[in-house]
């Protein structure tokens, strides 16, 4: 999406202003998409939300993984198995519904 574009975009300018000089104003770029990051992990995210956006993928990408910024790689894995978890919980959730209804139905049938 447009988003995660410029989201990398920016992250690749904050690594490039990052090695090519040691000046505040990189450090403020990556304090500001750290900042980003941070929100993401406030908003809880469905994997209806992760699907249409995106976001899960592209922050388990090598590239944010191993982003320079210590900071940044940590909080993307950081971002993406709690995500993955929250996955896998809706997931199970699901399944229990499922086998909830079909019980349901299957002793509905049987008191008739």
């Amino acid at each position: 999406s447009r988003k995660l574009q410029q989201l990398r975009a920016a992250a690749a300018r904050e690594t490039d202003r990052s090695s090519s000089s040691s000046s505040s104003s990189s450090s403020d770029a990556a304090l500001v998409l750290l900042w980003k990051l941070e929100q993401q992990q406030q908003t809880t995210m469905t994997a209806k939300t992760l699907k249409a956006t995106g976001l899960g993928r592209e922050l388990n990408e090598g590239y944010w993984k191993r982003h320079p910024r210590a900071s940044v790689a940590n909080m993307a894995r950081t971002l993406v198995a709690r995500w993955r978890e929250g996955y896998r919980a809706e997931q199970r959730q699901h399944e229990i519904s499922n086998i909830l209804v079909a019980a349901s139905k299957s002793m509905a049938r049987t008191t008739t």
